[in-house]
């Protein structure tokens, strides 16, 4: 098991392949833990990711305060009941700039938000693109709508200036 230490550097060197391993998320406990350093993908793909996984808030990164950027997730399958999920961050707080994500979000018991790049964002996410798959929520807990389904985040949640938090310059393409 890896530990990571939320205020460092990281970059890949290389792509990373997970097929036929098994992963867990960047930051991820039995209670939401925040990423507060930086990832530099440097270009870099992380591909054939498969999660499953029950709880709060859940991604390739569960929660994130950090800076994550350059990097390409492809290939992502994540399958979750948890309330937030997002194919590259559960919940941003920070800034995700310059990530690409295409993959498969399936969603069930009190998964409400889901989102391609971030489940949740309270903070800035710029010049991404989600390049297809599926975000779907099935089998919802009695009492959760589901309705929370977004290419690039599944709700943006007002920002400490009062106004919002910021998508600017994504796409996504189903």
């Amino acid at each position: 098991d890896a530990t990571y230490l939320t205020t460092h550097f990281y970059a890949l060197t290389a792509d990373i392949d997970f097929k036929g391993q098994s992963a867990l998320p960047i930051s991820y406990a039995a209670s939401t833990i925040y990423f507060q350093g930086e990832f530099d993908g440097r270009g870099h793909t992380i591909r054939n990711v498969t999660m499953t996984a029950s709880g709060s808030s859940f991604g390739l990164f569960g929660a994130s305060d950090g800076r994550i950027h350059d990097l390409n997730v492809e290939d992502l399958s994540l399958s979750t009941a948890f309330k937030t999920a997002g194919g590259v961050v559960g919940t941003n707080r920070g800034v995700i700039d310059g990530v690409t994500f295409r993959g498969e979000i399936v969603g069930s018991g009190k998964a409400a938000v889901l989102g391609g790049i971030a489940g949740q964002n309270q903070g800035v996410i710029i010049n991404c693109g989600n390049r297809g798959g599926k975000i779907e929520a099935v089998e919802l807990d009695k009492g959760v709508k589901g309705e929370n389904l977004g290419g690039i985040a599944g709700q943006i949640s007002k920002g400490s200036d009062g106004k919002g938090n910021y998508i600017v310059n994504c796409f996504s393409s189903f």
